[in-house]
């Protein structure tokens, strides 16, 4: 009986034993995991006050510890890089650390990005021709061009061609007056070199981050906000106005003084394009109305210093 006894008491001890075993290992686990965290959390608050070096440094500190999982450890020699070079300017450091996480993992979900930077790291530190390439390398990865079958290659930018139809559509889109600065064989061959210089400087400002800067980035929102707005109002006013011969005969002897003495024959497409102007301007301003009487809008005109 004493037997059976003992034998149940070591059994519950070694339960016992077991169960605290797990619980200090989950609690010590959770533990590292928050300082973890909170360290993280730390050196982005350091980076976002302007304390660059000292983000920098508490994020070396973690990667010293040694015990970050693959992405983490991605993550931090990324984002150290990314201090360097975006905040500052040191693109030597930030090259030796692109180099280090393309080195240490050849398979990051960041590379594509790190490939770029590198280059323009290479750039900035004068080593244009080891800019180039790792330019070539970066683009060979990635599909940076639209080649069909048959088309005639124009130009080629390290791996990316430029083909004849890239470039009619680039020149197709062209205002009118710019259109005739290249006409003919001679212009479009002058066209051609103007494109690809373009091509590569926008492709350089691209690989420096840009349009990742506020000031860019606000830009590029406002002037998307424009062509959403004219797309709009052509699609859903511009279609209405259909001037008749009589609408712009009006409308010429209207505004006669502004034609200087020519006749409507000899002004009768400037006549259109000035009517429809002046009409899409009208129709905006209905559209607008409307759209401020049916949804739930209120202006306080009052507030406006």
């Amino acid at each position: 009986m004493n037997n059976k006894l003992l034998d149940i008491v070591i059994i519950v001890l070694l339960v016992l034993i077991f169960l605290f075993s797990i619980l200090t290992w989950v609690s010590t686990r959770g533990t590292k995991e928050e300082k973890l965290s909170t360290l993280i959390g730390y050196a982005s608050r350091l980076r976002d006050s302007g304390l660059y070096n000292q983000a920098i440094g508490t994020y070396e500190k973690l990667l010293e510890k040694g015990k970050l999982d693959r992405e983490k450890a991605e993550n931090i020699i990324y984002t150290i890089g990314t201090i360097y070079m975006d905040d500052l300017r040191d693109y030597s450091n930030a090259l030796a650390q692109f180099l280090k996480l393309r080195e240490l993992y050849p398979k990051s979900h960041l590379l594509s990005d790190v490939q770029k930077r590198i280059v323009t790291c290479l750039e900035h530190t004068g080593e244009s021709a080891q800019a180039q390439r790792e330019l070539e390398r970066a683009t060979s990865v990635e599909k940076t061009e639209d080649i069909r079958p048959g088309d005639v290659v124009v130009a080629e930018l390290g791996k990316r061609r430029i083909s004849l139809r890239e470039l009619d559509k680039a020149y197709n889109n062209l205002p009118e007056q710019m259109k005739k600065q290249f006409a003919g064989r001679t212009g479009k061959k002058q066209f051609l070199s103007s494109y690809v210089a373009q091509e590569l400087v926008y492709e350089a400002a691209v690989r420096a981050g840009l349009e990742q800067e506020p000031e860019v980035a606000e830009t590029i929102e406002n002037i998307k906000k424009q062509i959403l707005l004219q797309e709009y109002y052509k699609r859903n006013i511009g279609k209405e106005i259909k001037p008749t011969e009589s609408d712009l005969r009006l409308y010429y002897d209207a505004h006669k003084d502004e034609f200087e003495g020519k006749s409507f024959n000899e002004v009768k497409a400037t006549v259109n394009q000035l009517y429809a102007e002046e009409k899409l301007k009208e129709k905006e301003q209905e559209l607008l109305s409307k759209m401020l009487q049916s949804q739930d809008v209120k202006i306080y005109p009052d507030s406006v210093r």
